[in-house]
């Protein structure tokens, strides 16, 4: 099998990926907007550092209340 463009590609990013510091990656993670950091989490993960009272204080009380009925319906 020959080696790529691709393949070369590939071997730079994780070369790169693996000599980056914990700052640098925060620093390129900077760059996204939070929604699109947000969205590649599973919500267990955002609640293990966010904790439910912190997320409801958030919302107005019609918000919750929405969701409540929503939930019993």
């Amino acid at each position: 099998m020959p080696y790529t463009v691709e393949d070369y590609k590939r071997e730079v990013k994780e070369e790169v990926l693996a000599s980056m510091t914990p700052e640098d990656m925060l620093s390129l993670l900077k760059r996204l907007p939070p929604e699109e950091r947000l969205k590649r989490l599973p919500p267990k993960e955002i609640l293990n550092v966010i904790p439910p009272e912190e997320i409801l204080k958030e919302l107005t009380r019609e918000e919750v209340e929405a969701y409540l009925q929503k939930l019993s319906s």
